[in-house]
């Protein structure tokens, strides 16, 4: 005889899953029972801020996601990662690299004595504690605190990055790729912004914002607009590190917006009220066209290749383009009229962000292109075919420190990883310059500059350590405080090589 079949919970007309959300829905009904009684956050959205003593700080496993998306910058280990990848990329080289030892090999013939980077640059940890003995031993008055001191802004960048897997599986939208294009350049995050980049350029191309087609639909204006800031980040790091660029301009639509080149005023250098339109991008449009081209015609693998004299014939064309861009600025914000040590102080106090950045950007590009002259500039011998293009490069990495030393009141450590290609870069080419030229009339001259370069960041360091201090102003002073003393050495190698003959 068979066992009867019991009856199946809540009769034939109920799903089977019925009872699996039933049992969700009494969980999360718990849930939100419970997160009425958890206590609200004292600050903010309860991101954890160090500038909060009593803020309790969340766990490691906690936090593990957002770290992983952004570190914080002013943190020791953090600041000397990325404090070494970029002397790294100033031509120094990596560890290890065929760069690093043509650096290392021109030092050690130059002064005699070996640079050991590595060990340099871990020993800055170490040092970073002590007391600087050029330190004032006098008081100094505290000022009032701005409001939002003890904000901490990496903290709610983390949090916003915390949400970035949800937009890889959702559907390509405007406001997916706007969130992507948070340039965190100035962070100094350069890993970081090279990862969104890989995610941004596709929802771009998907949205049709790399066409000009797209601003009769709606909003296309703005999806034009956020194209072209993202275009400006990829060109910038594909310069930057050398390497090949997300956007292929083959497949782009390039022409900038209608009436853009006669909107370019001095709104766009000095410190005025800003209004929406016309769009006042981070750099000019044109120079992001330039810095697309010097990479293509200059530096890519393919360029590289090419015979001496089509590189020459790119060089000058790159540097005829330059120069007309910088010829369509007003006059009142050529960089000329700043690159020179008469140029009265006050001129340099109403020069916004921008401005700043447009001009370093103007001779770092200028320096990039002549730059392209050699590959190896160990030697003066590695400029022989193009002398021109030799003093130009050490001419801008001169005017490039001078500008800095100009633009103290620009400094800071929000600003620090912004410029600190501009800063590492000249620093290094002008004291290779040195050691290979150790009796040229402009070695006291170039060496008084990068004096001055190690003492504003000294001052920077000190000043810094009033609220929070910010360990790549230091890195940055010690650094060139060392390639000064190695400087020096070659100096005093070359006089001893000449009493020697003369004796």
């Amino acid at each position: 005889m068979s066992t009867p079949t019991p009856p199946r919970r809540g009769g034939r007309l109920r799903r089977a899953c019925d009872f699996c959300q039933q049992k969700i829905d009494a969980e999360v009904a718990s849930v939100r029972n419970s997160a009425k009684h958890l206590p609200k956050p004292k600050h903010g959205f309860g991101i954890w801020s160090p500038g909060y003593p009593n803020q309790q700080k969340p766990a490691a496993s906690d936090n593990s996601l957002s770290i992983g998306y952004l570190q914080d910058p002013r943190d020791l280990d953090t600041g000397l990662a990325m404090f070494r990848r970029e002397v790294s990329l100033c031509g120094v080289g990596s560890s290890g690299s065929a760069e690093r030892e043509l650096f290392c090999s021109a030092v050690l013939q130059q002064t005699s004595c070996y640079f050991d980077v590595d060990q340099f640059l871990q020993g800055l940890s170490k040092a970073f504690g002590t007391r600087d003995p050029r330190d004032s031993e006098k008081a100094t008055v505290q000022k009032l605190e701005p409001a939002f001191l003890d904000s901490d802004s990496d903290a709610y960048i983390r949090a916003v990055l915390s949400l970035i897997p949800r937009l890889l599986i959702e559907d390509p939208s405007m406001k997916a790729d706007q969130q992507q294009a948070t340039c965190l350049g100035p962070l100094g995050h350069t890993k970081t912004v090279d990862s969104l980049l890989a995610v941004a350029v596709p929802i771009t191309y998907s949205l049709g914002a790399h066409r000009a087609s797209v601003v009769r639909e709606e909003e296309g204006e703005h999806l034009r607009a956020l194209f072209w800031y993202i275009y400006g980040s990829d060109k910038t790091l594909a310069i930057r590190f050398s390497i090949p660029p997300l956007f292929n301009d083959v497949d782009l639509d390039l022409q900038p917006p209608d009436g853009y080149v006669e909107s370019c005023s001095d709104d766009h250098f000095f410190l005025r009220p800003l209004s929406f339109k016309p769009v006042i991008y981070p750099s000019d449009l044109r120079m992001s066209l330039i810095k697309s081209k010097i990479h293509t015609l200059l530096y890519s693998n393919h360029s590289r290749a090419q015979p001496v004299a089509i590189r020459l014939q790119c060089i000058r064309e790159l540097d005829e383009e330059l120069s007309a861009l910088k010829s369509s600025f007003p006059n009142s914000c050529w960089p000329d009229v700043f690159a020179t040590g008469n140029t009265p102080d006050y001129t340099f106090h109403d020069l916004s962000l921008r401005g700043v950045n447009l001009h370093l950007d103007y001779y770092f590009r200028l320096r990039r292109i002549h730059g392209a002259s050699s590959t190896q500039m160990s030697s003066p011998e590695a400029w022989s075919f193009l002398p021109s293009s030799a003093e130009l490069f050490h001419q801008e990495s001169r005017i490039i420190l001078l500008y800095l030393c100009r633009i103290r009141h620009a400094h800071n450590w929000h600003t620090f990883w912004i410029h600190a290609q501009y800063i590492l870069t000249a620093v290094v080419s002008l004291f290779r310059y040195l050691i290979a030229s150790p009796t040229a009339q402009t070695f006291n001259t170039d060496l008084r500059l990068l004096e001055s370069i190690a003492d504003l960041f000294s001052d920077l360091d000190r000043k810094s350590r009033a609220t929070r201090r910010f360990a790549p102003f230091f890195f940055t002073t010690c650094f060139t405080r060392k390639l000064i003393l190695l400087a020096k050495q070659a100096l005093k190698q070359v006089m001893t090589r000449q009493e020697y003959s003369l004796g």
